[in-house]
């Protein structure tokens, strides 16, 4: 019986031995002394790391092999989940950090201020990275198929991030910090679980497959500076329901939203159509989605290419938002639905909200 009552007792806590996490914290003097750090027990335990200090790829290859992908670019029993970069500095110089097992293509330059191509690719054990301020470079593949990670800052000095984010299955939300004026191609391509995307007013271009199969995203708003959306940059998103397409979209890519087929609503601002590829619009059930349009361009849309199938072509009035009384700077003053009834903050679908300081913004709730 004793025996029994043993076996059942170390059963049930064996959970919580496997959900045991370890932490360390390393400052590294110079760049190359991670190795000397971590100890080859901790190479395979440790689940939370925070490094201090300037890393090259050397220490980059030891950070890999903790989180789950080795130098040599074969998987380990690395469980390394959380890792704090924030006080670090990524230093040009040191061993290559990935070798390709399936195109011999080694990976050995570290750029000062960057997260350089395939930096953390295939790390399958990282769940939440914190990236340092001063970051510039996010480079191609930096993040991809990283399939468990769901939380990364995007710090606000990074300018440029090529396609980093593609296969990250689990990331939840991202914010693109201001500053940066092209998403390219494929860089959150298969994000299956990313729910919230806040695109900056700085963005012009959003590149092809950027947003393809994102299924959990529910909304998209396109900010008024991007002219050109790329082929099929938002196909698959089927979960996708409202869309907003900014005042200066002009070119909307083949099969930009094709297979969206929960979209219930289109609003487009711009006043002269943008030109449409094949099936940009393509799955989207065109006899129940609503078609927002502005009022005195309802009649363009009706003949325009890609907007003509739409049934329901709606002209919107913006005349709602004027003679707003001001009060201190920055507050929400009003708040209208797109035909210019009064709105409260609970108000669901397209709100247009006008501030103290004379500004306009539209925002989805």
């Amino acid at each position: 019986m004793r025996k029994t009552t043993l076996s059942l007792l170390l059963l049930a806590l064996s959970p919580i031995c496997l959900s045991a996490q370890i932490s360390k914290t390393v400052i590294v003097e110079e760049p190359g002394q991670l190795k000397e750090l971590i100890s080859d027990e901790e190479l395979t335990t440790v689940t939370n790391l925070t490094v201090q200090g300037s890393i090259n790829g050397t220490d980059l290859g030891v950070i890999r092999t903790m989180a789950g992908n080795g130098v040599d670019g074969y998987s380990t029993d690395g469980q390394l989940a959380y890792l704090d970069l924030s006080q670090a500095r990524f230093v040009k110089g040191g061993d290559a950090y990935y070798s390709d097992p399936s195109a011999y293509d080694v990976y050995s330059q570290v750029f000062n201020d960057a997260i350089c191509s395939n930096a953390f690719w295939e790390c399958t054990a990282l769940q939440e990275v914190k990236l340092p301020e001063g970051i510039t470079r996010i480079l191609t593949d930096a993040f991809s198929k990283c399939t468990n990670l769901k939380h990364i800052n995007i710090p606000s000095t990074v300018t440029r991030f090529g396609s980093a984010f593609y296969h990250c299955y689990s990331l939840e939300s991202i914010t693109i910090p201001d500053g940066i004026d092209e998403i390219e191609e494929l860089t959150f391509s298969t994000c299956r679980s990313l729910a919230e995307v806040t695109i900056p007013e700085s963005v012009e271009t959003i590149g092809g497959a950027s947003f393809r199969s994102c299924e959990a995203l529910t909304e998209i708003t396109i900010p008024d500076r991007v002219a050109t959306i790329g082929n099929y940059a938002f196909s698959y998103c089927n979960g996708l329901k409202h869309v907003v397409l900014g005042t200066g979209l002009r070119s909307l890519g083949e099969g930009a939203f094709y297979g969206c087929s929960s979209v219930e609503e289109i609003y487009a601002f711009a006043t002269t159509p943008s030109s449409c590829g094949d099936d940009a619009f393509g799955k989207i059930d065109k006899e129940t989605c609503i078609l927002y349009v502005p009022q005195e361009s309802l009649e363009l849309y009706k003949v325009a290419d890609g907007y003509k199938d739409f049934f329901n072509i709606r002209g919107i009035d913006m005349s709602g938002i004027d003679d707003v009384q001001s009060v201190a700077a920055n507050e929400v003053v009003a708040r209208y639905t797109i035909d210019g009834r009064a709105a409260t903050s609970q108000t669901k679908g397209l709100v247009i909200e006008r501030y103290s300081d004379g500004s306009v913004k539209k925002v989805i709730k």
